[in-house]
């Protein structure tokens, strides 16, 4: 039997582990970045973009670069055969989806690129699964191109941000180097008006907008469109939607330039404010990947209405939600201590619409979506990483759905709810699991005695 208030400790628990962690790692990776073991891998990138060189200098400043060197066999010296520059120390401000894209450049006396070697960068691997092929065409490139991908550049596809990033930070190094380190004609930096991506700001906005007046006026009409507007904006053509790798970056200090990538903050901010007013708003209404497995269960049932549901016993059901937070806590904590974001990578909804994993992530895709078909988000109700943060908001709510005293426990609506996030107890009263709520609203519309509302924390209707 569901036990609310022993509920109530473990998620309290789970806040706390969850905060712990996540401290710890803003703190960890804050101290992390003046190490001085930074310059160390440095001059190790400099010996990859440089092979010929025998000798680099110390790091120059005004600008920041290092010096190669070789000995010329003809006269027994040792002569500058070309320069190394970090694209971070000149061009701090160009961030990629997720910060700084940290590129040693290796440019020889006459202002041409040698080689180029990605540093560190916070990019999700799917998307810059190519990186490698993209950046080694920056070695037939001089300080005359306008680095443009499309003419001079091919760029990576689906990943136009980290893109345009990478080459605008090289651009402007390359550029100064050429001008005030090795004395070249170098003009400035290709400088464009950046437009602002209104559409990244007018869709996040009016999807959230149709997701909370969906539930709040218990409208199916205008949670599908929130969820049909996740789905193809969110998930099929921009390829972005809320991960836990956005909850690592922030730990790792690894964020997106506001008015480069607006979509990020219009989907991060307004999911964690509608989680703490209202509950799971965007995981229950707008996620692209519960839209998909949302679509495949209730299509699978109207073309196979006799098919059997997967129903999971109450004592197996309930431990097994907690899978979510192991997941979430072991993904985090490995991020941090390695530095980068990588192992967050586990979300199958980040292979499915980029159509990019490896032969055992497509198993896990195609794993979890079949069984999606027998059983309601099987994905988010047992394994979900980011769900599991989302619950964890959810918990302090400040307006819950709630039950009203007269209440006499038809539970109705506790076999309605999709998700089994309802409980009716010993005593005939429901008791809703909030973290494991996606906020729906088919209890609410379904309640036969409208008993159920949408209420303040410490509100209670008599």
């Amino acid at each position: 039997m569901y036990n609310k208030y022993q509920s109530m400790k473990k998620y309290g628990f789970l806040s706390i582990v969850f905060i712990a962690i996540f401290v710890w790692g803003i703190f960890f990776n804050y101290t992390r970045r003046y190490n001085p073991q930074g310059s160390e891998k440095e001059i190790e990138a400099c010996t990859i973009v440089f092979p010929q060189a025998q000798r680099f200098s110390g790091k120059f400043s005004n600008p920041p670069h290092y010096k190669a060197y070789k000995n010329n066999p003809q006269t027994g010296r040792e002569e500058l055969s070309g320069v190394v520059v970090i694209t971070t120390d000149l061009a701090p401000d160009i961030k990629g989806y997720a910060g700084p894209v940290k590129i040693a450049v290796g440019v020889d006396l006459d202002g041409n690129i040698n080689a180029l070697y990605i540093l560190s960068h916070g990019e999700t691997s799917p998307y810059v699964s190519n990186l490698d092929q993209f950046i080694a065409q920056f070695s037939r490139l001089n300080f005359k191109n306008d680095f443009k991908p499309g003419k001079d550049l091919d760029g990576i596809t689906g990943a136009t941000i980290t893109s345009e990033a990478i080459a605008r930070s090289v651009e402007r190094s390359l550029k100064i180097i050429a001008r005030e380190v090795l004395r070249l004609d170098a003009a400035s930096e290709n400088q464009q008006q950046q437009k602002i991506p209104f559409d990244q700001i007018a869709v996040p906005a009016s999807v959230f907008t149709a997701a909370v007046f969906g539930f709040v006026f218990h409208s199916n009409i205008l949670r599908w469109m929130a969820m049909l507007g996740g789905l193809f904006y969110l998930g099929f053509y921009k390829k972005t939607m809320v991960s836990v790798v956005d909850v690592a970056n922030i730990g790792l200090w690894k964020i997106p330039d506001l008015a480069g990538i607006p979509l990020w903050y219009w989907l991060i901010i307004p999911t964690f404010i509608s989680a703490i007013l209202l509950g799971m708003v965007y995981c229950g209404n707008i996620c692209p990947f519960a839209g998909v497995q949302e679509l495949l269960f209730n299509t699978f049932r109207k073309i196979w209405p006799r098919a059997q549901i997967i129903n999971v016993s109450r004592n197996i059901d309930r431990p097994a939600r907690y899978i979510k937070y192991v997941v979430l806590f072991a993904v985090l904590i490995a991020s941090f201590i390695l530095g980068n974001s990588n192992p967050a990578n586990v979300e199958v909804f980040v292979m499915f619409f980029t159509a990019r994993a490896s032969k055992l992530g497509w198993v896990l895709v195609i794993s979890v979506l079949t069984i999606s078909l027998f059983h309601f988000r099987f994905w988010c109700k047992y394994l979900c990483p980011m769900g599991a943060v989302c619950g964890l908001f959810s918990r302090v709510s400040l307006f819950r759905i709630k039950a009203k005293g007269q209440c006499d426990g038809c539970a109705a609506c506790e076999k309605i709810c999709p998700v089994q996030a309802i409980t009716v107890n010993q005593s005939g009263k429901p008791e809703i699991d909030y973290p494991e709520c996606i906020q729906c609203g088919r209890c609410l519309q379904k309640c036969p005695r409208a008993m159920l509302y949408l209420g303040g924390w410490r509100n209670e209707k008599q």
